[in-house]
C-alpha cells in the first residue's frame, strides 16, 4: 500500500503489524514496522511523527544488535533532518550510517550514504559563501569526493538506478566552480541515463540543468537551442502551458543573441500568445 500511495491505509497496516510483533515479542519486526511506519508518515510531511518512529526503530536495533535495521533507520533520520535544514543531526545520523553500511558490506547502502553526505557538505559551503564570486574547490572538494566515491561504487555494482541522481550533484559542484563544460558533460551522462530508463520526471531534472548551464556558457552558439527545444517537446506532452512558453521565450532569446530577428520574433509572439490566453482563462476575460 505505501507503494500505491494508499498511505493512510499503510498507517493501518503498519501499525497492526506493529502491535502483532509486540504480541508475539519478535523486536527485529517491530524495528522494521517502526522504520516503515516513519517513511510512511515522511510521505504524509508529517516528519515530527517520521522522526519519532525512526528513533524508535534505531533503538530497538541497536538493542538486538540488528545494523542493517540501524542503518535504514539512520539513512532515514540523516534525509529527515537534512530535509529539515539540521546540517548537523543530519551529517551525524548519515555518517553513523555509512559506518555500519561499510561494516556490512552494503555497497549500494554506502553509495546512497556518501551522496546524502555530499549533499550536506555541498549545504555547509552554501551557507558559509557569503560572496557572489564563485566558490572555490577547497570549499567544494568534501563534497566533490563524496559525490566521486558513490558514482565509483554505483559503476561497480552496476546499479544505473541511482546514476543519474549523483551525475547530476557531480555537475553542479562543477557549475558553482563555473566551469561549465564539466558539468554539461555530467548533466548529459545523467540525462542519457534518465532517459535510458524511462525516468520522465529525473530527465526533465536533468534537462533544466543542462539549460542553465547553455546559457550561462553556450548562449551564443547554436547548442544553446537544443536542451530548450528539448524541454519544450517534453512541457508540450504534459500540457504545461506556461512551461511552454517559458520556453519559447528562452528559444527566442537565443536566436536574438545570434541576430536572428525574425525568427526570434516568432517565439516571441507565440510566447506572448500562450500568456495572454492563460491570462484570459484565468481572470474570465474573453476579450469581447
Amino acid at each position: 500500500h505505501y507503494a500505491l500511495g494508499d498511505l493512510k491505509r499503510a498507517i493501518t497496516l503498519h501499525k497492526q503489524s506493529i502491535t502483532i510483533a509486540k504480541e508475539i515479542d519478535n523486536k527485529q519486526s517491530l524495528a522494521h514496522g517502526l522504520n516503515n511506519l516513519g517513511m510512511t508518515y515522511l510521505r504524509l510531511r508529517e516528519t515530527g511523527q517520521a522522526i519519532s518512529h525512526y528513533k524508535k526503530a534505531l533503538a530497538i536495533a541497536r538493542e538486538i544488535n540488528h545494523q542493517e535495521i540501524q542503518q535504514n533507520a539512520l539513512a532515514n533520520l540523516g534525509t529527515t533532518y537534512y530535509d529539515l535544514g539540521d546540517l548537523d543531526e543530519a551529517m551525524n545520523a548519515n555518517q553513523q550510517g555509512l559506518m555500519i553500511a561499510r561494516k556490512i558490506g552494503n555497497k549500494h547502502a554506502e553509495s546512497v550514504l556518501l551522496k546524502n553526505i555530499g549533499n550536506v557538505e555541498m549545504s555547509i559551503a552554501l551557507d558559509h559563501h557569503q560572496e557572489i564570486s564563485p566558490l572555490t574547490l577547497s570549499q567544494l572538494n568534501p563534497a566533490m569526493q563524496c559525490y566521486i566515491e558513490a558514482l565509483v561504487i554505483q559503476r561497480d555494482i552496476g546499479n544505473p538506478q541511482e546514476l543519474g541522481g549523483i551525475l547530476l550533484s557531480l555537475g553542479r559542484v562543477w557549475f558553482l566552480l563555473d566551469d561549465m563544460k564539466k558539468a554539461l558533460t555530467y548533466y548529459k551522462e545523467a540525462l542519457e541515463i534518465d532517459r535510458r530508463l524511462g525516468k520522465e520526471a529525473d530527465e526533465a531534472l536533468s534537462l533544466k540543468n543542462l539549460d542553465m548551464a547553455y546559457r550561462f556558457y553556450w548562449s551564443k552558439h547554436d547548442k544553446a537551442i537544443k536542451p530548450y527545444e528539448q524541454k519544450l517537446a517534453t512541457d508540450k506532452k504534459f500540457g504545461k502551458d506556461a512551461d511552454i512558453s517559458r520556453d519559447l521565450n528562452n528559444i527566442g532569446k537565443v536566436y536574438l543573441l545570434q541576430k536572428e530577428y525574425k525568427t526570434a520574433t516568432e517565439y516571441f509572439n507565440e510566447s506572448v500568445s500562450i500568456t495572454e490566453r492563460l491570462r484570459k482563462a484565468t481572470t474570465g476575460d474573453s476579450g469581447g
